[in-house]
């Protein structure tokens, strides 16, 4: 912010959060790399043993992360519904947020999920008004009645900026010339939903904790039933086209990665190259290369989504501001 020092001029003051992922380098100018820090008013740079010790506690740091996004997919996991696979996304931000639950909690989820938060271009929405509250997090679900699984839509949203948020699938499609059933993940559908749930999580953590980098999980959670099919990949979602590939999987595909939050949740461009970055080692468990409806520069195909949807995605890339590629 700036500090005016008189009507013509002033200083401008640049606030930096520590990061959790220090120590960071730089170049000095006889062009070695070091490593500075503070020292009261003066900078100095770390000695090899602090060095080392300071990589000690980033690795720790970063061990602990994954633990922490490991429990919070477990604990969500653990009260949903699982005759049907879910497709789903957790993030756990590198800075964790001080927020606190509330009575009014429920209420102000409800209305944010509702009004604030972005859409995919099929304008899914994840938004429900059964919220309730769990332990340092708010939960929206949908329950056949109290106490039971959650269907269909399941988020749980941490007062420190973590979060996961599902949604369930329930397509069903014949297996090519088998006529055996799989359940079916449409390309469209992966597409949506991965730019879907990539914003509702980005944005909840801006709104608990400073902009930053965190860890986030995209993946499937494969049905658990005696009688379960294995899944497979189509090309359109409601349509009864044949699978992409012939590759089936037992077990729902994951995709771990990095992300920018803060840019992810405030600039319409940089969703769909997160979003496009956690899609593809999904589509590639399926033998797909790439994914077709993102391009490699973040840009949305609203052509890749077919005939029946293309004006729609057109549409939301226009209302958002969001570039587009043929």
């Amino acid at each position: 912010f700036v500090v005016p020092a008189d009507g013509a001029s002033g200083y401008l003051l640049i606030a930096v959060a520590p990061s959790p992922w220090a120590p960071h380098a730089v170049t000095t100018k006889d062009e070695a790399l070091a490593f500075p820090v503070r020292h009261g008013s003066a900078t100095r740079y770390l000695r090899q043993p602090e060095l080392a010790d300071r990589y000690r506690n980033r690795f720790d740091a970063a061990s602990t992360q994954i633990e922490h996004l490991d429990r919070v997919i477990a604990e969500a996991t653990s009260q949903m519904h699982s005759h049907a696979p879910w497709l789903y996304l957790a993030l756990v931000p590198n800075i964790p947020g001080r927020g606190t639950i509330t009575a009014a909690s429920p209420a102000e989820t409800a209305r944010w999920m509702f009004s604030d938060v972005m859409t995919g271009p099929l304008e899914r929405r994840l938004y429900t008004e059964t919220n309730s509250i769990g332990v340092g997090r708010m939960v929206t679900a949908y329950r056949s009645q109290p106490g039971a699984p959650a269907k269909h839509i399941y988020a749980e949203l941490h007062a420190d900026g973590s979060g996961f948020a599902a949604y369930q699938l329930t397509e069903e499609e014949p297996d090519g010339d088998t006529g055996n059933k799989v359940w079916a993940l449409g390309e469209n559908e992966l597409a949506d939903l991965a730019i879907a749930l990539t914003a509702l999580l980005t944005q909840h953590a801006t709104r608990w904790t400073v902009p930053c980098d965190g860890v986030a999980e995209f993946g499937v959670m494969a049905a658990k039933r005696p009688d379960s099919q294995c899944l497979a990949l189509f090309g359109h979602r409601h349509s009864r086209f044949a699978p992409r590939t012939d590759r089936r999987l037992a077990d729902g595909p994951t995709s771990r990665h990095t992300i920018d939050i803060g840019r992810t949740a405030e600039d319409i461009n940089v969703l769909p190259s997160t979003a496009r970055l956690l899609l593809t080692d999904l589509v590639q468990a399926f033998g797909i290369a790439e994914v077709h409806h993102i391009d490699a520069e973040g840009r949305i195909r609203p052509s890749a989504f077919g005939s029946n949807y293309a004006q729609l995605v057109e549409r939301w890339a226009t209302d958002h501001g969001a570039s587009t590629a043929s």
